[in-house]
């Protein structure tokens, strides 16, 4: 009988012992669980605040973009109003009259004209056919463009945009001789600062100089 009940209480506290144990097991896997459940939140929690930390960011580059695009429509309009305003002054200086390039009206008073030499560059030009492509004898001969006959020491010919006709110069050489000339006859090889200075007779020994030359009086003052 005694073997028996004590038989009986050793199985009685094996069984308690296995109950515990298995209880001891069964908190374990659960606080394990509970664990591994805390730190897929914890991970969860952390990449919902990296997304939205990204989204933050997505939109303040987004608001930069729009920004930017503001800039350059902005942009956009100044150049397209400079674009306009170029294109009026283009019209405006197609249909202006042209600017005179006459030296008297280069921007100088009368005075400043007179006084000014500039450079030009001197050729020479008889009455023979190959100067002026007419022979004695046929209609204009000697007469110059502004209807006067040619004149030894006086006529020379000009560009008529750079030296009125009828005005008065003097010329000066490169030996430093100066000479007064009347403006009076025009050619076709006679363009911007070039004078061709009429002479008896064009020989080899005249070919082309570099001179000055000074306006000393208009035609409105002859």
């Amino acid at each position: 009988m005694n073997m028996r009940r004590r038989i009986a209480s050793c199985f009685g506290i094996s069984l308690l012992a296995a109950v515990l144990v298995i209880e001891a097991k069964g908190n374990y896997d659960l606080s394990k669980e509970r664990n591994a459940v805390h730190d897929a939140n914890l991970t969860l929690k952390q990449q919902i605040e990296q997304h939205l930390t990204d989204l933050e960011q997505s939109q303040s580059d987004l608001g930069e973009v729009q920004k930017q695009k503001d800039d350059l429509q902005n942009e956009n309009r100044s150049l397209l109003q400079e674009v306009d305003k170029l294109q009026d002054q283009l019209k405006q200086a197609r249909t202006a009259p042209p600017a005179p390039t006459h030296l008297l009206y280069s921007g100088d008073s009368m005075q400043e004209s007179q006084t000014k030499w500039l450079s030009f560059k001197a050729t020479y030009y008889d009455l023979g056919y190959a100067s002026c492509g007419k022979w004695p004898g046929d209609p204009g001969y000697g007469i110059t463009a502004s209807g006067r006959h040619v004149k030894t020491g006086l006529t020379i010919a000009v560009d008529p945009d750079v030296i009125p006709l009828g005005s008065m110069v003097e010329v000066m050489y490169p030996d430093g001789r100066v000479e007064k000339r009347r403006a009076d006859d025009t050619g076709g090889a006679i363009n911007g600062r070039h004078i061709d200075i009429y002479v008896p007779k064009v020989t080899s020994t005249l070919g082309v100089d570099k001179v000055k030359v000074r306006i000393i009086s208009s035609p409105s003052e002859l």
